[in-house]
């Protein structure tokens, strides 16, 4: 495999995982952004909502350093308790509403993408999954629209993140499979949609790497590196996204070059047509108590250097 992987790829982070502080104040957005925009092993930076005074500062850094911005809106979901899917539809509304600063945010930013989930605790069982599908499909095609609305060039696209159904985040999507079933109906109606998946959540959807990304591959637009904890004893069991190799975790070396492999089977490096040119990866990584930042994001670079040398 060729080594010099910067260029097939582009390395970013997820802000608000490294660095779970980085939303209590203006000024520790500023300064997070810009330790992770000095190292420039990154040249990805995904970010979440964030005062104006440091979205203004955070565009401008990544202006001068060089670092291509995304907007991660899954805290917006969570921290509202929205639902996508829901079946009432007061309630979906309610989640669109707001979505779309986070559209605004990426269009300000020069963002490619905003990416989100349907919810936390979302699946409405057997009985109901038609109708939450088709109330998820209206939402993300009210987004994509919306967004397609403010666009004076190419759209800010929306992605979908496919989350576990029984452990922790306990989504309606879910499986590999109804993520492309979703995808393809607003696909058909709006261009700028795609999936995100994340390494980390497979082993708690229950499917392989191989398995997923085959299932995936038509509408896969991002992908994130990272990790779980299966151990249901660790106070972490579930979507912690511990650094690779340590302890309790699923993915270390080698499980990162199995899902590179994996991406390399299903030609993502070759993809053309992404909203964000050369394909991206972003590490979804988090502190556990009392671990650096920085020592986890050297940990990142470590373990994908070594994982990549032997594709």
């Amino acid at each position: 495999m060729e080594a010099l992987w910067r260029k097939q790829v582009r390395l970013g982070i997820i802000q608000g995982m490294i660095y779970p502080d980085c939303g209590t104040s203006a000024a520790r957005t500023i300064e997070t952004a810009k330790q992770v925009m000095l190292d420039d092993f990154f040249s990805v930076l995904v970010v979440g909502r964030m005062e104006d005074t440091a979205l203004a500062a955070v565009k401008l850094m990544a202006a001068d350093s060089h670092v291509s911005l995304g907007v991660g809106a899954a805290p917006v979901i969570l921290g509202g308790k929205h639902n996508l899917g829901n079946l009432d539809e007061v309630a979906r509304r309610a989640g669109v509403e707001a979505l779309k600063k986070s559209i605004d945010d990426a269009y300000f930013l020069g963002a490619p993408f905003i990416e989100l989930l349907d919810g936390a605790k979302t699946y409405p069982g057997p009985r109901n999954e038609q109708q939450a599908a088709r109330q998820l499909v209206r939402s993300l095609v009210e987004l994509c629209r919306y967004s397609e609305e403010k666009a004076t060039g190419e759209p800010v696209w929306v992605l979908l993140e496919t989350f576990d159904r029984e452990i922790d985040k306990k989504s309606f999507v879910g499986p590999s499979k109804l993520a492309v079933e979703i995808a393809a109906q607003v696909k058909a109606e709006q261009k700028n949609f795609g999936l995100t998946v994340d390494m980390g959540h497979l082993p708690l959807i229950g499917e392989g790497f191989k398995e997923s990304l085959e299932t995936l591959k038509e509408f896969l637009v991002h992908a994130h590196l990272g990790n779980c904890i299966k151990d249901q004893t660790s106070p972490y069991y579930g979507d912690s996204h511990p650094g690779f190799g340590l302890p309790g975790g699923v993915a270390d070396v080698a499980e990162l070059t199995e899902f590179l492999a994996a991406l390399v089977g299903i030609d993502y490096f070759e993809k053309k047509g992404m909203p964000t040119g050369v394909p991206w990866l972003t590490f979804e990584i988090k502190p556990q108590t009392d671990q650096s930042p920085e020592l986890l994001m050297v940990n990142a670079r470590r373990v994908f250097e070594e994982a990549w040398a032997r594709l």
